[in-house]
């Protein structure tokens, strides 16, 4: 059987110390990098993983979309709110104008002009919303959307603490079978209003929106978990996994 083609989206940093700590590089030098979480939920499920990097002009990166089976955008900085027209407030993180600009289009003409399977992870979700005309909130707790707190370093990162429930008529509840999931938690940002087309999947037990997915056939869902975290090769975020490969083999 062909294994299909996904590609992963990737940071951007001009932080040097990623690469002076890590004997890798030298002072002054920029990096691109991925989680192996990626990497590995893919290529277990069967996928040939692809890393996309971010680019300085946007064209030189979409015709790889003619050669892949499917797209995973990854986790990351926090999403530019000048792409959902909002001004950015005092409890907006650190921003990649680069990463922005390059998966923003990269998703966009992804979505216009093909058919793969779309998974958005973490960032990932908050920017397919924002590139389906929706908005974000800049920081959940702060704006009082709920008193938890979502960057859980306390925990380890397998470890889901938050219990969640799965809409019964989604794709996801298709893929777990069942309504209520426990799920990490990694992000400070979340989806306000949601985007053209899609509709919300997955709630926090705080009212959190934790999912979404395009209405129709077509799979196209972000997820603001980080389930490749949490992806031990047998269980329901396997699954996951191996159910968006499988929509990229077809």
């Amino acid at each position: 059987m062909k294994k299909p083609i996904i590609g992963i989206t990737s940071n951007y940093t001009s932080d040097d110390e990623v690469g002076k700590l890590a004997h890798l590089g030298g002072a002054l030098q920029e990096w691109q990098l991925i989680a192996d979480d990626y990497i590995r939920a893919i290529e277990s499920a069967g996928g040939i993983p692809v890393i996309l990097p971010a680019v300085e002009n946007v064209e030189n990166i979409l015709p790889i979309l003619m050669v892949l089976d499917g797209l995973l955008i990854s986790g990351g900085n926090d999403v530019n709110p000048v792409l959902y027209n909002e001004i950015p407030t005092g409890s907006l993180g650190e921003i990649s104008i680069k990463r922005d600009n390059t998966e923003y289009n990269l998703l966009k003409t992804a979505l216009k002009d093909f058919s793969m399977p779309i998974i958005g992870i973490c960032r990932g979700c908050q920017l397919l919303n924002v590139v389906k005309g929706g908005t974000l909130h800049q920081d959940l707790v702060k704006e009082k959307v709920t008193e938890m707190e979502h960057f859980q370093l306390a925990y380890p990162r397998d470890y889901g603490f938050q219990k969640a429930i799965v809409k019964e008529d989604s794709k996801l509840y298709g893929v777990f079978g069942k309504r209520e999931i426990k799920i990490n938690s990694f992000h400070h940002q979340g989806v306000n209003k949601v985007g053209q087309d899609l509709v919300v999947t997955v709630k926090g037990e705080d009212g959190v929106v934790e999912a979404i997915e395009q209405i129709g056939d077509r799979f196209v869902m972000g997820l603001q978990w980080h389930p490749e975290m949490m992806n031990d090769g047998k269980n329901q975020f396997f699954r996951l996994f191996e159910a968006f490969v499988k929509e990229c083999n077809k």
